[in-house]
């Protein structure tokens, strides 16, 4: 009986120790990370993102006629894994889906709004977006403000 009973706490407590380091493994894995972090295992990487970096989306733009330094696309993101930098070209289409809050405006709209070589077409039901860009594109050209109700207090004139 002393064998078997030694031999019961000796697994026993290896099987504390063992539960004891998977747990810390598994919260040292997780703090500081948030979902999106688990989920850069899945996200593209290598050539599957290739056209959204900054030499693919230049190179578009130089065959388009513009100054691949100066305009070579928007930044849309950067990578999980590698902070690196995504772009669209400018003959893309992107549309964000995201929830109230989410810094839409600030992150995409506005940046994408003053860097645009050319016209640009931006609506918004709040004044944040018109405050921020109106201003900085009128010292480049023309700028038409629509605004029917009046949230801005101002008529629509060009600047």
């Amino acid at each position: 009986m002393p064998q078997s009973s030694t031999a019961a706490v000796l697994i026993g407590a290896t099987l504390v120790v063992v539960l004891t380091l998977w747990l810390v493994v598994k919260v040292r894995k997780r703090s500081g990370s948030v979902p999106v972090d688990r989920a850069a295992t899945h996200m593209g990487r290598g050539g599957r993102i290739r056209a959204l970096l900054r030499p693919a989306v230049a190179a578009k733009a130089k065959r388009f006629g513009m100054d691949q330094k100066k305009h070579p696309g928007l930044e849309v993101a950067r990578t999980v894994t590698g902070n690196l930098p995504l772009h669209s070209s400018w003959e893309d289409t992107c549309l964000d889906i995201r929830g109230p809050r989410t810094s839409k405006t600030i992150s995409r709209a506005i940046p994408a709004v003053l860097s645009a070589p050319g016209a640009v077409v931006a609506t918004s039901n709040k004044t944040d977006l018109a405050d921020a860009c109106t201003g900085p594109r009128a010292k480049v050209g023309t700028v038409w403000l629509f605004d029917p109700q009046n949230l801005r207090n101002t008529a629509t004139e060009p600047t």
